[in-house]
């Protein structure tokens, strides 16, 4: 699809956003009940496409379950609480004026991802109840399910009143697709990727759209010599093995040398057999002759597989010194007794997430109590840790004078 077709397809999608902003709470929920109606009754022509779908590729077949998760994520969007109209702050001026501050929808967003049918449903729900268009690129080339579950859900709300253009979906894999997508401005107003490391790359080199989305996930787990070494372990087990390819998992643990040496026992013998491969420093090989030596560029890897990276520090200082020069600004823990080293910590660790005494696997929306995300954000500006429904508005002033001039 040309740059042209694109810059169409938005024009009429931020026409059919300026409609859904001014609809009303009761008819933005009976659309989202029609498009749970909708995606039950079109289950078999899903799954069906889903077959079709894993056949081409050579995966195994699909599993139903995945239609009752979409539905229940439709469930979780209708009852989570309305952000829009909500004001946020009032005030008034010395000269009469009043003045609101009030939540409002962002417009148009881009969503960019790689074919995942599940986040069709999430996304399109969410920005749906945050009355904002929705317009994606799935870049994975003859996606029947998503194309699919996209024409259900279109289906759905144009029988509900929905202007037409406020969910398109383009399925193209071509580069000069992405490119001519990630700079459609002022035809989107953000981006939400779900996409691997090399698009991200792209993104952030190219991209003239703003980026709400984009949580690549180095985190660290740092044990401090005040740490009970049984809860070290079990939320150092969690965040390695319970999910190794997701985001929030460790990648680094950070060991002080008061108890390095005990931890690398417990680690050796505990996740050794469910086949974790630790790679230390020097220091840490030394004391677990099992592990591999890391190199130097590992602790900037991403590795989302079951591979544990493991440092022995002097300090809570060389400890923050390590995240800043690695860290990607997603979640990072702190395993200790000691109140002041945690709250320095939490302090001085700029991440969207920081724990103490906690695995980071729960950096998540539905973990957090926000419902359904889109992701999680490691920027600083607008959106920070799960993007989930508030995080998909924005606000503006609303000034309501009697004849004041300035």
């Amino acid at each position: 699809m040309d740059r042209r077709q694109l810059l169409e397809m938005a024009a009429r999608a931020r026409a059919a956003a300026r409609k859904l902003a001014v609809m009303t709470v009761t008819h933005r929920k009976n659309c989202l009940l029609a498009m749970r109606g909708a995606l039950v009754e079109g289950a078999d022509r899903i799954f069906d496409a889903a077959e079709l779908d894993a056949a081409d590729r050579g995966r195994p077949s699909p599993d139903r379950k995945d239609l009752a998760v979409m539905e229940r994520c439709i469930d979780t969007v209708i009852a989570l609480p309305h952000p829009l109209g909500r004001v946020e702050a009032t005030w008034l001026r010395p000269n009469g004026l009043k003045i609101e501050k009030v939540r409002v929808p962002i417009g148009v967003i881009g969503l960019l991802y790689e074919g995942q049918s599940a986040f069709t449903v999430s996304a399109m729900a969410l920005a749906l109840k945050s009355g904002n268009a929705a317009f994606g690129l799935c870049r994975m080339p003859a996606d029947r399910a998503t194309r699919a579950i996209m024409d259900i859900l279109n289906q759905a709300a144009q029988a509900s009143g929905l202007a037409a253009d406020i969910l398109h979906l383009v399925t193209d894999p071509a580069p000069e697709c992405l490119r001519d997508f990630i700079r459609l401005r002022p035809g989107i107003n953000a981006l939400v990727p779900r996409c691997n490391a090399e698009t991200m790359h792209i993104l952030r080199k190219e991209a003239l759209v703003p980026i709400l989305c984009s949580g690549a996930g180095i985190c660290h787990v740092y044990v401090d010599r005040d740490a009970d070494m049984e809860m070290a372990l079990h939320i150092i087990e969690n965040a390695k093995c319970q999910r190794p390819g997701a985001r929030n998992s460790a990648e680094t643990v950070l060991v002080h040398q008061d108890v390095a040496a005990e931890l690398a026992d417990k680690l050796t013998r505990e996740l050794a057999p469910q086949g974790v491969e630790l790679r230390g420093d020097s220091a840490f090989c030394v004391l677990a002759p099992e592990s591999q030596p890391a190199r130097p560029d590992e602790w900037s890897r991403e590795h989302c597989s079951l591979v544990l990276g493991v440092r022995i520090v002097d300090g809570l200082k060389q400890a923050l010194d390590h995240i800043s020069e690695f860290g990607t600004g997603h979640s990072d823990a702190i395993i200790t007794a000691n109140k002041e080293q945690a709250a320095t910590f939490q302090t001085a660790v700029d991440s969207a997430c920081v724990y103490v005494n906690a695995s980071p696997r729960f950096t998540e929306g539905g973990e957090f109590g926000m419902g359904v995300e889109l992701g999680v954000s490691t920027e600083h500006l607008h959106a920070r840790g799960p993007v989930g429904l508030e995080e998909l508005t924005t606000y503006k002033y609303l000034v309501v004078g009697n004849g004041q001039i300035r």
